[in-house]
């Protein structure tokens, strides 16, 4: 195999890899799985939001995560959709996507869209996100707010 092809593959892998992380991050919310959580992420992971401004390090982004997803609903739901691949740099690829949401109880559902950008790093044959914003682009809503007007 050429060092060109080599190269090729291993940008490759670490794009799925990539695509991989957000949706085991995806996964790790809906399941409020936090030890899945803190595995997706690298010890000095950065994430930033318009309602929690920046957290540095994995212990205050696993802790930040455990407030915002303390309230157990009969209904959590993330879903990550088209991410795309916007560079792949040695060991850390920078990717975006359009995210969903919906959680709550039956009588009370709240949804959210908008979207990720994200950077991942490769550790060993994975990878794991080393900085992550969230865009809400429709803020969490209920239902109520979608209905037409009379």
């Amino acid at each position: 195999m050429t060092d060109e092809l080599m190269a090729r593959l291993k940008r490759l892998e670490a794009a799925e890899s990539a695509r991989d992380a957000i949706t085991t991050y995806c996964i790790a919310l809906d399941t409020y799985d936090l030890d899945l959580l803190r595995s997706v992420f690298t010890d000095d992971v950065t994430v930033h939001g318009q309602y929690m401004g920046d957290v540095s390090g994995v212990d205050e982004a696993i802790a930040y995560f455990k407030n915002a997803l303390s309230k157990r609903p009969a209904h959590r739901k993330h879903y990550a959709l088209n991410s795309k691949i916007t560079a792949v740099e040695d060991d850390v690829v920078t990717a975006t996507c359009y995210f969903f949401s919906y959680h709550g109880d039956t009588d009370d559902l709240h949804i959210a869209w908008g979207r990720y950008y994200y950077k991942t790093r490769l550790t060993g044959r994975s990878s794991a996100i080393c900085d992550l914003t969230i865009v809400l682009d429709q803020p969490v809503s209920g239902l109520e707010a979608f209905k037409p007007s009379p």
